[in-house]
């Protein structure tokens, strides 16, 4: 195995369709190996899977088996206190969502979604980041990718990470995932986004101290609002908007406008004076 992972590697690296085939070696090697195999084939699959430029996404195809996805999906999951075999397994992953629409499609329909939800439960922190930051690729994407990631069990998920890790990188992981749909989302997606359990976290989030995670958190809010605004007719009011008031959030945001981040300054009175009515007496 580690004299054909070498033979696949080089600078520049050979022709993929020269190589391809040790794709299935390194996946039919993932399991019932000695450790130090599994280890060097994740490596030679994260190479593999690399792509250097949208003109050579083509070489992503040979990945798109099911039961080469399926051991890589499986690998992942089993392969949790192994960190130098999870992680580039994930890596790997992450590589393949950079693909098309068939791709990711194809990652979708054979486990891709339901391995990364897996992930999301371990309890090792290395590991959550990659699985969040592989979810965050997915909803960065078109809206077909975004009806993913909103049709399955992840965006629960990644509500429950977020309350449950005090990790600060975590946080801003998941709710940059979240966050993701707001920008890249139809007007319909952003407003399923708005209406579950999702809000909830974006409010407690509100009194964190981190300003990077604060301006993803108002940032979030902002496009949510944006968008109820731009649905409702000229009579309606703005329900989320009203939500906000009704909760207790807009004071949250008030106290933001003392915060010593100017982003978080700026991002918390633009959303205050857009929606709502702002005192002379704020800053």
């Amino acid at each position: 195995i580690n004299a054909e992972y070498m033979g696949v590697r080089g600078t520049p690296p050979p022709d993929f369709r020269i190589v391809s085939g040790g794709i299935q070696a390194f996946t039919h090697y993932l399991s019932g190996s000695a450790r130090e195999i599994r280890t060097e084939c994740a490596e030679a699959l994260l190479y593999l899977s690399k792509v250097e430029s949208q003109a050579n996404i083509g070489k992503l195809d040979t990945f798109m088996n099911g039961q080469i996805l399926l051991q890589i999906f499986k690998s992942a999951v089993d392969t949790e206190t192994e960190l130098e075999t999870v992680i580039p397994l994930i890596k790997t992953i992450k590589n393949l969502l950079k693909g098309n629409n068939y791709h990711i499609e194809f990652l979708a329909n054979n486990g891709a979604l339901e391995c990364l939800g897996r992930l999301l439960e371990s309890k090792n922190t290395a590991i959550v980041k990659e699985a969040l930051d592989a979810v965050a690729l997915l909803t960065s994407g078109q809206p077909s990718d975004i009806a993913l990631f909103l049709n399955s069990p992840l965006p629960l998920q990644i509500k429950h990470v977020v309350e449950n890790f005090t990790n600060t990188e975590i946080k801003k992981l998941g709710i940059l995932a979240i966050g993701n749909v707001s920008l890249n989302g139809t007007h319909e997606q952003i407003a399923t986004l708005g209406t579950n359990d999702v809000l909830e976290l974006l409010f407690t989030l509100l009194d964190e101290s981190d300003a990077y995670l604060l301006s993803l958190v108002l940032e979030t809010l902002f496009n949510l609002l944006k968008t109820a605004a731009e649905l409702k007719t000229d009579s309606q009011e703005n329900v989320l908007a009203q939500r906000l008031f009704a909760t207790g959030a807009t004071k949250s945001i008030e106290k933001l406008l003392d915060h010593k981040s100017d982003e978080v300054y700026k991002r918390a009175l633009h959303l205050l004076e857009t929606f709502f009515e702002v005192q002379d007496s704020l800053p």
